[in-house]
């Protein structure tokens, strides 16, 4: 009686060869008249979640280009905070923790009903306008030869040059290796300007799809 009662409660089932098993009462076929998400809504969840990849992405670029600076001008200074903050490597520091400040600010106005993209818009610019002035003044630096050892590249090339001579007992000039920095200061320059750029254009695509919803 009890394995006739379970089976009664189950959903009746048919098999057609060509569609194969249905519950009785549909062939299936009307799938397209079934309640579903509009393709709206999940465009623009999928937008929210990648904008905050975005900007994790952000912050952590910011995070690594002012550490990486203050590290490798820590290691070749006389290991003081005083001696590290100096002229050449504040503005490049304090470019990384205003970036990183923004992104984070940026990513808590991207959750809930109050989210803010106009806030997250403001603060990727924000970061885009600093990092372009600090790429074109290490730009125009490099282009006339002029304090290029107030540069990103030259910091880390003469902390390549201890790490050798510390570690390897090789003895290699920081020249040598400046090229290879510049190459991975214009990345990281590229990173900081095309990063924010991206979340500034999720969001207005966001904006563009909330409009359409609410129109």
């Amino acid at each position: 009686a009890c394995f006739s009662s379970e089976f009664a409660s189950r959903p009746t089932e048919a098999v057609m060869s060509s569609k194969g098993t249905y519950v009785q009462g549909t062939d299936g076929s009307d799938y397209v008249h079934r309640q579903r998400i509009v393709d709206r809504y999940s465009i623009i969840a999928t937008a929210r979640r990648r904008t905050r990849v975005l900007l994790v992405v952000n912050a952590l670029a910011y995070a690594a280009f002012g550490a990486l600076t203050f590290v490798a001008k820590f290691s070749t200074s006389s290991r003081s905070f005083a001696g590290v903050l100096d002229q050449k490597i504040a503005p490049i520091v304090g470019l990384g923790v205003i970036g990183v400040a923004l992104s984070m600010a940026a990513y808590s106005n991207t959750h809930g009903a109050r989210a803010s993209w106009g806030a997250v818009k403001r603060c990727a610019l924000a970061q885009a306008t600093i990092s372009a002035s600090q790429a074109l003044s290490s730009t125009y630096a490099r282009i006339i030869n002029h304090r290029e050892d107030r540069s990103a590249a030259w910091v880390w090339a003469e902390a390549v040059s201890a790490f050798y001579g510390k570690v390897f007992k090789w003895k290699v000039e920081a020249g040598a290796v400046y090229a290879m920095c510049v190459n991975a200061e214009v990345l990281f320059e590229l990173m900081l300007v095309a990063l924010p750029l991206g979340v500034y254009g999720m969001c207005l695509g966001i904006e563009s799809h909330a409009l359409k919803k609410n129109a």
